[in-house]
């Protein structure tokens, strides 16, 4: 089948503006076109749990993750792609903190009756995250693939 004009698009769809004219037949039959999109599922951060009096081989995995659109927050530069650690304040522990340049809380995770301590980047705890942690992936546009 020849498609008049033949078209070739290798960007990113843009769904607001990009658009297909083909309302033609050939041979008195209507042609049909096919248009294919890649996906990219939303970017996690998981959360694992030990106490204080356990070893390295006792982390948890936390009942849920925070994930966020990496589109969204590339495209509008919010910080919703930073996971922020609890804090004291006011003589308590804070894990709903405000985010920076979009409206919304982000909420860490708590565990009943614990305090949270301290958190790291690797299960061996030499990595320690202070104050928050940004994610660090990005989105290989060629082939809507994730990395990192």
């Amino acid at each position: 089948m020849t498609v008049t004009p033949a078209y070739d698009y290798s960007d990113p769809w843009d769904f607001e503006n990009d658009t297909l004219d083909y309302n033609k037949k050939e041979d008195g039959k209507k042609k049909s076109l096919t248009l294919y999109a890649g996906w990219v599922k939303y970017f996690e951060f998981n959360y694992y749990y030990r106490f204080e009096d356990e070893t390295n081989e006792d982390w948890k995995a936390y009942n849920g993750n925070y994930s966020f659109n990496y589109l969204f927050v590339n495209e509008n530069g919010t910080d919703k792609d930073t996971v922020y650690l609890p804090k004291w304040e006011n003589g308590a522990m804070q894990y709903e903190l405000k985010y920076q340049q979009t409206s919304g809380k982000f909420s860490f995770p708590k565990i009943e009756n614990s305090t949270f301590k301290a958190a790291y980047k690797d299960k061996d705890c030499t990595e320690e995250i202070v104050e928050k942690l940004k994610h660090e992936g990005t989105i290989n546009k060629e082939n809507c693939t994730a990395e990192g």
